[in-house]
């Protein structure tokens, strides 16, 4: 598996004072936060978790120079206290809300606490502005933009680990079900006949080129300690385009899951539409 940046070099680098690493126990964050205490000339790293009780916390607690601290971004107190002697960010907001608000407010308190850079995770295409979620992403830019805190954008492509399966099958218990290769089943997941699995992926008929949440996690360590990264966006993909029919084939090669890709339950708003994580990893 190799990354693929588009906007810039970002290899060379050299250590901040002191970073907070926002969404630390999500897969990029925690990835981030190890990576930054494992420098060889290490800064001084702030893993900011909304709840100090998750495994990624817990992980993060047991890193040597790493400083856990509860956050909520929609809480100027809080962002306030998360920021205090940090001098610069890795910014990952949770996409399933409009974020331009949360992204406004964290900024103003970076400005004036002196944070130096923000080096913001959004997503490939947002500028772009074709998807919800995409305007989400440019509303948050914009936000920080108009702030006045230097800042480097890093357009992720969809992730592989947030690949998601469905199985929108109305009964339980039908004759044919396997649920053998899911390692963790959860109550109310409803399970269709076995060769018949649909997969659904947010593509319809279109493709992306997916990339590992290491390789994200890579690139902000990078940018966030590079000062020629500064107002320079950089769109990190993975190595090649998929449509959703690849998806299916790659994971039933590779993880022997019964799949195949479906364009009309990929759809949000398909009614009794179960779904649950996955990867391609």
């Amino acid at each position: 598996y190799q990354r693929r940046v588009h906007g810039g070099n970002i290899d060379a680098f050299s250590s901040p004072e002191s970073v907070l690493v926002s969404s630390a126990d999500s897969p990029i964050g925690i990835d981030c936060v190890m990576r930054l205490a494992k420098q060889p000339n290490p800064p001084r790293v702030v893993a900011a978790v909304r709840s100090l009780e998750s495994e990624e916390a817990r992980v993060a607690k047991s890193i040597p120079g790493v400083k856990v601290v509860a956050l909520d971004p929609s809480k100027k107190e809080s962002v306030l206290e998360s920021l205090s002697g940090v001098s610069k960010v890795v910014l990952i907001q949770d996409d399933s809300h409009p974020m331009a608000a949360e992204a406004a407010e964290f900024a103003s308190a970076a400005k004036a606490l002196g944070v130096s850079c923000i080096a913001r995770v959004g997503a490939v295409g947002s500028n772009e502005r074709k998807s919800t979620v995409g305007k989400w992403h440019d509303d948050a830019e914009s936000a920080i933009e108009q702030s006045g805190v230097p800042h480097v954008w890093l357009r992720a492509g969809p992730l592989m680990d947030t690949v998601a399966l469905s199985a929108g099958f109305p009964d339980e218990g039908t004759p044919g079900c396997d649920d053998s290769w899911r390692p963790d089943p959860s109550p109310g997941i409803r399970y269709g006949p076995k060769g018949n699995v649909p997969l659904c992926l947010p593509l319809g008929e279109s493709s992306a080129a997916f990339i590992d949440p290491e390789d994200v996690a890579k690139a902000c360590v990078k940018a966030i300690s590079k000062p020629e990264a500064v107002s320079k966006t950089f769109n990190l993909t993975g190595p090649r385009e998929m449509s959703g029919d690849d998806v299916a084939s790659a994971l039933k090669e590779r993880c022997h899951l019964p799949l195949e890709y479906s364009p009309e339950l990929s759809k949000p708003d398909t009614p009794g539409r179960n779904i649950f994580p996955c990867t391609l990893r």
